[in-house]
């Protein structure tokens, strides 16, 4: 089983990306949040956390900048009426904390706010999350303990890019800004180029990006 692949990004089509690991070219299907991510230079490193999954006929290799997303990937595909495609749309709009919550309040408009995600799918997706409530909410306590980001395609190993992050989107979450949206704010405006620039320059960047709620 491939844990993670760590290598240089040489390629981009759709929702698929190429990484050469030692010669050999792997193409990973990311969420939309990830691919946000996926421009770097050549002479650059990224890491992704991957999941293999198993088809009739099809082998295909998913990829994650954080385990905690991998993690919660692999935990929505287990769900009946969930799919790759749709476990994506799910990361890409809601992070593992939000999902709880919607379903810990039974919150439809939540899930029906994903893409794809209609009344009816929303009422089926409910009933199996809450009858897995224990170890979605499990699931969710071992992310925030354990979750272990290799690096970012942005800039791998520089520490400087993840202080820079973390404390952007902790300002963002502060002013009342969800998760997954403060998020795709930092991510849009560290892929920019502006880290350089400091966290002022950053944080408004990343203000920019906000959508109107």
């Amino acid at each position: 089983m491939i844990a993670y692949l760590r290598g240089y990004l040489i390629g981009r089509f759709d929702t698929m990306v190429t990484v050469d690991v030692g010669g050999v070219g792997y193409g990973l299907y990311l969420c939309d949040k990830d691919l946000i991510n996926s421009t770097v230079s050549a002479d650059q490193q990224v890491v992704f956390w991957v999941h293999t999954y198993y088809s009739q006929d099809q082998l295909k290799l998913y990829g994650f900048i954080s385990r905690s997303d991998r993690d919660l990937f692999v935990f929505l595909l287990a769900l009946p009426a969930v799919g790759p495609k749709l476990a994506l749309a799910i990361l890409a709009r809601l992070s593992a904390e939000e999902l709880a919550s919607a379903v810990q309040q039974g919150h439809l408009h939540v899930l029906r706010s994903v893409d794809g995600i209609g009344h009816k799918k929303a009422q089926t997706l409910m009933i199996e999350l809450q009858a897995r409530d224990t170890a979605l909410l499990a699931l969710m306590q071992a992310s925030s303990e354990t979750d272990i980001k290799l690096s970012s395609p942005q800039a791998p190993g520089s520490n400087k890019h993840q202080k820079i992050f973390e404390d952007v989107h902790s300002a963002l979450t502060h002013l009342g800004v969800s998760p997954s949206q403060a998020t795709q704010a930092t991510q849009k405006a560290l892929v920019e180029g502006q880290i350089e620039m400091g966290f002022e320059h950053v944080f408004k960047q990343a203000l920019s990006h906000l959508g109107p709620s």
